[in-house]
Protein backbone atom coordinates (compact mmCIF):
# COMPACT_ATOMS: atom_id res chain seq x y z
CA UNK A 1 0.00 0.00 0.00
CA UNK A 2 1.33 3.43 -0.94
CA UNK A 3 1.68 6.07 1.79
CA UNK A 4 3.23 8.92 -0.22
CA UNK A 5 4.43 9.57 -3.77
CA UNK A 6 6.79 12.16 -5.28
CA UNK A 7 6.92 12.50 -9.07
CA UNK A 8 9.40 14.62 -11.04
CA UNK A 9 9.52 15.26 -14.81
CA UNK A 10 6.81 12.74 -15.68
CA UNK A 11 4.08 13.69 -18.18
CA UNK A 12 2.49 16.91 -16.87
CA UNK A 13 4.34 16.86 -13.55
CA UNK A 14 7.48 18.96 -13.20
CA UNK A 15 7.30 18.25 -9.46
CA UNK A 16 4.37 16.70 -7.63
CA UNK A 17 3.98 15.15 -4.18
CA UNK A 18 1.08 13.60 -2.37
CA UNK A 19 1.13 12.16 1.14
CA UNK A 20 -1.21 10.62 3.68
CA UNK A 21 -2.50 8.06 1.20
CA UNK A 22 -4.82 5.40 2.58
CA UNK A 23 -6.12 2.04 1.43
CA UNK A 24 -8.78 3.82 -0.62
CA UNK A 25 -8.12 7.21 -2.27
CA UNK A 26 -10.36 9.37 -4.43
CA UNK A 27 -8.60 11.10 -7.32
CA UNK A 28 -10.74 13.89 -8.74
CA UNK A 29 -10.17 16.96 -10.87
CA UNK A 30 -10.94 18.70 -14.12
CA UNK A 31 -9.90 17.28 -17.48
CA UNK A 32 -6.20 17.27 -18.32
CA UNK A 33 -4.83 18.03 -14.83
CA UNK A 34 -2.89 14.77 -14.30
CA UNK A 35 -5.27 12.19 -12.79
CA UNK A 36 -4.30 9.55 -15.34
CA UNK A 37 -0.64 10.59 -15.23
CA UNK A 38 -0.62 9.96 -11.47
CA UNK A 39 -2.06 6.48 -11.97
CA UNK A 40 0.43 5.77 -14.76
CA UNK A 41 3.31 6.87 -12.54
CA UNK A 42 2.13 4.49 -9.80
CA UNK A 43 1.76 1.71 -12.36
CA UNK A 44 5.30 2.23 -13.65
CA UNK A 45 6.66 2.49 -10.09
CA UNK A 46 5.03 -0.83 -9.25
CA UNK A 47 6.80 -2.65 -12.12
CA UNK A 48 10.42 -1.44 -12.26
CA UNK A 49 11.60 -4.80 -13.59
CA UNK A 50 9.25 -4.65 -16.62
CA UNK A 51 11.12 -2.52 -19.18
CA UNK A 52 8.28 -2.20 -21.68
CA UNK A 53 5.77 -0.51 -19.32
CA UNK A 54 6.42 2.87 -20.94
CA UNK A 55 5.67 1.44 -24.39
CA UNK A 56 2.52 -0.17 -22.99
CA UNK A 57 1.37 3.24 -21.74
CA UNK A 58 1.69 4.62 -25.25
CA UNK A 59 -0.24 1.66 -26.65
CA UNK A 60 -3.03 2.07 -24.07
CA UNK A 61 -3.31 5.76 -24.96
CA UNK A 62 -3.27 4.98 -28.69
CA UNK A 63 -0.05 6.90 -29.29
CA UNK A 64 1.74 5.63 -32.40
CA UNK A 65 5.53 5.42 -32.55
CA UNK A 66 6.38 8.09 -35.11
CA UNK A 67 10.14 8.49 -34.71
CA UNK A 68 12.16 5.67 -33.10
CA UNK A 69 14.75 8.26 -32.01
CA UNK A 70 12.08 9.82 -29.80
CA UNK A 71 10.89 6.53 -28.27
CA UNK A 72 9.14 7.21 -24.93
CA UNK A 73 9.89 10.94 -25.01
CA UNK A 74 6.19 11.56 -24.35
CA UNK A 75 6.74 10.22 -20.81
CA UNK A 76 9.02 13.15 -20.01
CA UNK A 77 7.79 16.54 -18.81
CA UNK A 78 7.32 18.75 -21.89
CA UNK A 79 8.69 15.83 -23.98
CA UNK A 80 12.22 16.77 -22.87
CA UNK A 81 14.33 13.66 -22.18
CA UNK A 82 17.21 15.79 -20.84
CA UNK A 83 15.55 15.71 -17.42
CA UNK A 84 15.50 12.41 -15.54
CA UNK A 85 12.11 11.08 -14.47
CA UNK A 86 11.98 10.07 -10.82
CA UNK A 87 9.05 8.41 -9.12
CA UNK A 88 9.69 7.88 -5.42
CA UNK A 89 7.24 6.42 -2.94
CA UNK A 90 6.92 5.20 0.59
CA UNK A 91 4.58 2.44 1.53
CA UNK A 92 3.79 -0.58 3.61
CA UNK A 93 7.03 -2.25 2.46
CA UNK A 94 9.11 -0.35 5.07
CA UNK A 95 10.51 3.01 6.05
CA UNK A 96 12.81 3.45 3.06
CA UNK A 97 11.33 5.00 -0.10
CA UNK A 98 11.57 3.11 -3.37
CA UNK A 99 12.66 5.21 -6.33
CA UNK A 100 12.31 4.54 -10.04
CA UNK A 101 14.55 6.66 -12.30
CA UNK A 102 14.12 6.86 -16.06
CA UNK A 103 16.61 8.61 -18.33
CA UNK A 104 17.63 8.58 -21.97
CA UNK A 105 21.24 7.77 -22.74
CA UNK A 106 22.88 7.75 -26.13
CA UNK A 107 24.35 4.36 -26.92
CA UNK A 108 26.37 3.16 -29.84
CA UNK A 109 26.16 -0.43 -30.94
CA UNK A 110 29.31 -2.08 -32.22
CA UNK A 111 29.01 -5.33 -34.16
CA UNK A 112 31.74 -7.97 -33.91
CA UNK A 113 31.92 -10.52 -36.72
CA UNK A 114 32.63 -14.13 -35.85
CA UNK A 115 34.43 -16.29 -38.35
CA UNK A 116 33.70 -19.99 -38.56
CA UNK A 117 35.65 -22.06 -36.07
CA UNK A 118 35.92 -19.20 -33.59
CA UNK A 119 34.01 -19.45 -30.34
CA UNK A 120 32.87 -16.28 -28.66
CA UNK A 121 30.17 -15.84 -26.04
CA UNK A 122 28.35 -13.02 -27.89
CA UNK A 123 28.16 -11.29 -31.22
CA UNK A 124 27.30 -7.74 -30.19
CA UNK A 125 28.92 -5.44 -27.70
CA UNK A 126 27.39 -2.31 -26.27
CA UNK A 127 29.60 0.66 -25.52
CA UNK A 128 28.51 3.72 -23.56
CA UNK A 129 30.44 6.87 -24.66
Amino acid sequence: MYKSVTIKNFHCFRAFSISDLGRINLIAGKNNVGKTALLEALWMHGGPDVPDLGARLDAFRGIPLIDPKEFLWDLFYKHDPQNRITISATGSWGNQPRTLSISVQERRLMQVSIESGTSLSGTALERVP
